[in-house]
């Protein structure tokens, strides 16, 4: 997914985290404007993550992106993300998803986050 961001949108800087805790340390020191996560994810749930960033960091735009998403999991991530896409998801919903969280940002730099890996 990295990747495919970084082809798609050269423009925006993105940052890739294989875990919830290394996620956690890239928004500990670098503003983020959009963070793009799995739900299963070693060290650390997506879940646990998502409540870690609206908490902390609450102008971030949280999307989720996971093939593990039943109607119990979408209904504790209503209030935490504000996209859900399951995986396979075409490039082009990934990328409005994350244009949008972007744009929901005043002066926005285009910083991105992904976490658990690549897609």
């Amino acid at each position: 997914m990295t990747r495919l961001l970084r082809f798609f949108r050269p423009e925006y800087r993105v940052f890739c985290a294989m875990n919830g805790r290394e996620a956690r340390e890239i928004l500990d020191t670098l503003e983020m404007n959009v963070v793009v996560t799995d739900l299963r994810m070693p060290h650390m749930d997506g879940v646990a993550l998502l409540e870690d960033v609206r908490d902390r960091y609450p102008a971030c735009t949280r999307i989720v992106h996971s093939s593990h998403i039943g109607t119990a999991d979408r209904a504790r991530l209503l209030p935490l993300a504000h996209r859900i896409l399951k995986k396979p998801v075409e490039i082009e919903q990934l990328l409005g998803a994350i244009d949008s969280g972007v744009g929901r940002q005043p002066g926005s730099n285009g910083g991105l986050k992904t976490s658990g890996g690549s897609a």
